[in-house]
């Protein structure tokens, strides 16, 4: 495998193209078979462009003809359960097919992605029996989207990564990140509400509802049914609309056509792998097969089968033991970095969770306003302290000056980029190409606002690398690119794994033991402090809330006073104005009846 080219993918079976988008926009070529590709999906595969469609009997040909071995085998895994079956695998099945495709193209790598409930049938045994006797080394997750990428959807799969003997590699999958991002972040803006009086009825909190057993259920998650979800905003009640559902399996908003039926694409869209779980186990496939390119030599044409099989293992679950391995050193710990992210925040929202997204798929953690509202001195503080715990800083800068601090005449982004350059913290600066392009409001149109963003702008730049972008998507490209170089080189910071720490540890002095677990529960007490400053924050910010929502109400009830006056001084004015006729017309009488 010449890894100065760009890796090849097969893909064998995904609806939808879910594999083969998440491994396409890592980087790889994929060449997706048209066999299991029906005629309403064959229209999204080929707008999105994500892949070289090609029927399955002709894949060969283009691979002797291009010279290309292919590197990475992908599927999704269908069956059914056969009860009393003696075939080694289910009537209704894929399986075939794929051990086929695996012995004819002998892959690096293969990428299989099923429900859960395969785990536990003879089908997955006698998978993973013929993959070891064909030199695979074989290992397998468990993964949900809420867990692993934050995703507020449950929807647990298996996911089966084997690896060629020849590679002398081990795969391991991500670590859940611990992070969840809000239901709320994935709505349509605008949708109507439903007119349906069990819906009305049912769904009369703030959330998300799941059809369960007869009855709509509060959640803060989709489950991965996707029976008629509903979602209350606070307004009202409505079903989840195409988009949103795909979103939360990872499809930009572009990949399905604006007409697109939602009778059609719902069967598909349910069964298509989730593309945030794809990306993330793509991601570390390509950093895998990187790392050993230049030590890696083809395997040849025919393989012994191997006597003693080595036994699958559940990575995603297993604990190591530390004494086992002894030549894990402190430059090449797996490290996680948090990463602080400074932009202005409304005119940036959707670059923003672009950004998140990216890095979370570098394996950081992100941190920003998200997490913590910047509006006072007090909380200007607090935004010192993440910024001192951080590891890189990250700031975006596009057509808005943001708040302004009073004390200082600067905006938060700038004093955020000022601390953290002061600091010594390394920087990535990214700016929008061109601001003039942007749309009236998400510019400055403050002339004294206008002219500190260029003097920013142009501070920024000073003495330092940095990236411009024209979208959101090419942002997103840009700090994937960005972070990757900059985590090669850093050797110390960041977060590591406990079992990893102790692989390292055991090699030094017991007391640094010891001064590990100390530094662990020093960190955790900070993190305890932070919280409850954060808490404390929250609680001044609620309750001055309730109070402008107190002061909102008192001027709403002296408005309505002031009105009612008003309309009895008019009342008033238009008696006074009637007697004043009357009283006319009676002098008349009486100076009649004097005559």
């Amino acid at each position: 495998m010449n890894m100065e080219q760009t890796c090849h993918v097969i893909d064998l079976y995904d609806p939808l193209g879910a594999l083969a988008f998440a491994f396409h926009h890592s980087g790889f070529h994929v060449i997706k078979s048209l066999d299991s590709v029906n005629e309403k999906e064959l229209p999204i595969l080929t707008r999105n462009n994500t892949a070289q469609l090609c029927p399955g009997e002709e894949i060969e040909n283009l691979i002797e003809t291009n010279r290309c071995k292919p590197d990475i085998l992908t599927s999704q895994i269908y069956w059914t359960v056969s009860s009393g079956s003696e075939k080694p695998y289910p009537e209704k099945s894929n399986l075939d097919e794929i051990i086929s495709a695996v012995q004819k193209f002998r892959p690096a790598c293969l990428v299989f992605e099923t429900r859960m409930r395969f785990k536990s049938s003879r089908a997955f045994e006698n998978l993973l029996d013929l993959l070891c006797e064909d030199r695979y080394s074989v290992f397998w997750g468990l993964l949900n989207p809420r867990e692993y990428a934050g995703i507020p959807l449950k929807e647990k799969r298996l996911y089966i990564i084997a690896l060629s003997e020849a590679l002398g590699k081990e795969f391991s999958f991500p670590a859940p990140i611990g992070i969840k991002r809000d239901p709320f972040d994935f709505l349509e803006p605008g949708k109507s509400y439903t007119h349906s009086e069990r819906v009305r009825h049912s769904c009369t909190e703030r959330g998300i509802y799941n059809w369960e057993n007869g009855t709509f259920r509060l959640s803060d998650t989709v489950n991965n049914s996707f029976y008629r979800p509903v979602v209350n905003d606070g307004h009202g009640a409505r079903y989840l609309t195409l988009r949103e559902i795909a979103r939360l399996k990872g499809f930009p908003d572009d990949y399905f056509p604006e007409n697109s039926s939602n009778s059609e694409l719902e069967q598909p869209l349910r069964q298509a792998a989730n593309v945030h779980i794809c990306r993330m186990i793509a991601g570390s496939i390509q950093k895998l097969l990187l790392s050993g390119a230049e030590n890696f030599t083809e395997e040849p044409e025919t393989l012994p089968k191997s006597s003693t099989p080595a036994k699958p293992r559940d990575t995603a679950a297993e604990t190591a033991d530390c004494t086992q391995i002894t030549d894990i050193t402190e430059e090449t710990l797996e490290r996680r970095y948090d990463v602080f992210v400074s932009s202005t925040y409304e005119d940036l929202k959707e670059e923003r969770k672009e950004i998140t997204q990216a890095i979370l798929e570098c394996d950081c953690i992100p941190v920003g306003m998200e997490m913590f509202p910047a509006s006072n001195t007090e909380q200007w503080k607090f935004i010192q302290k993440v910024i001192d715990k951080a590891d890189f800083y990250l700031v975006v800068i596009a057509g808005k000056y943001g708040s302004v601090m009073e004390s200082t005449g600067k905006s938060y982004t700038e004093m955020e980029f000022d601390y953290a350059a002061q600091k010594g913290k390394p920087i990535l600066v990214f700016q929008h190409k061109n601001i003039n392009k942007l749309t009236r409001e998400n510019t400055e149109t403050d002339p004294q606002k206008a002219d500190a963003l260029e003097k920013f702008r142009e501070k920024a730049r000073q003495n330092r690398m940095i990236r411009f972008y024209t979208d959101k998507n090419e942002l997103k490209a840009a700090v994937l690119s960005s972070l990757h170089s900059l985590k090669k080189q850093q050797n110390s910071g960041g977060w590591i794994r406990a079992e990893d720490a102790g692989k390292c540890v055991g090699k030094a002095e017991g007391t640094e033991t010891v001064a590990l677990k100390a530094e662990i529960d020093r960190l955790k007490q900070e993190n305890n402090e932070l919280r409850q400053e954060k808490d404390t924050f929250q609680q001044e910010n609620d309750k001055v809330r309730q109070e402008n929502t107190a002061v909102k109400k008192e001027n709403d009830s002296l408005k309505h006073t002031n009105e009612a006056l008003s309309s009895r001084v008019r009342e008033t004015r238009e008696i006074l104005e009637q007697m004043k006729d009357t009283f006319a017309g009676l002098g008349e009488q009486v100076r009649q009846l004097l005559r």
